[in-house]
């Protein structure tokens, strides 16, 4: 990690000592590179600051210590894991959509889906009843099985 001008190392640990986040910050702000950690040692993520704010491509990792890329694709936020689209974001002024990246993910769980509105490859629903995240989690696990079998 390269030293700002000014800036003063930062490190934050987890209840149990480990190490939880680290980086430096300029007068109390975090600034340049820093990294999240699992209480288990692995990196769950990394990326920039500039004067408090996120700047650029975050980096997030599996416990495998696989990259997740944060990227815009289609003009929506995405998520990427080894070159491979796994999911899309989308917001509307009257919803939410969640694109799990294939027709086959929303077919396979159409009965987790049944609270929703559907098409082959989207889910719509209400920023006020948001999709569960033990959903999300599988169909993002679902992808990732997806994308390793292709």
């Amino acid at each position: 990690m390269r030293k700002r001008s000014g800036a003063v190392p930062y490190v934050k640990h987890h209840k149990d000592g480990t190490v939880w986040a680290k980086g430096q910050i300029i007068k109390g702000v975090a600034a340049g590179y820093w990294e999240w950690f699992r209480k288990d040692g692995t990196k769950m993520r990394s990326g920039y600051f500039e004067d408090g704010e996120q700047v650029g491509e975050w980096t997030t990792y599996d416990r495998k210590g696989r990259v997740y890329e944060e990227c815009i694709s289609y003009q929506l936020p995405a998520l990427r894991l080894d070159g491979k689209i796994l999911v899309y974001f989308g917001v509307s002024a009257k919803r939410c959509a969640f694109y799990p990246g294939s027709g086959t993910a929303v077919a396979a769980h159409k009965d987790d889906l049944k609270e929703y509105s559907t098409s082959k490859g989207t889910i719509r629903f209400q920023p006020a009843k948001p999709l569960p995240a033990s959903l999300v989690r599988k169909l993002v696990r679902f992808r990732i099985a997806e994308n390793t079998a292709q």
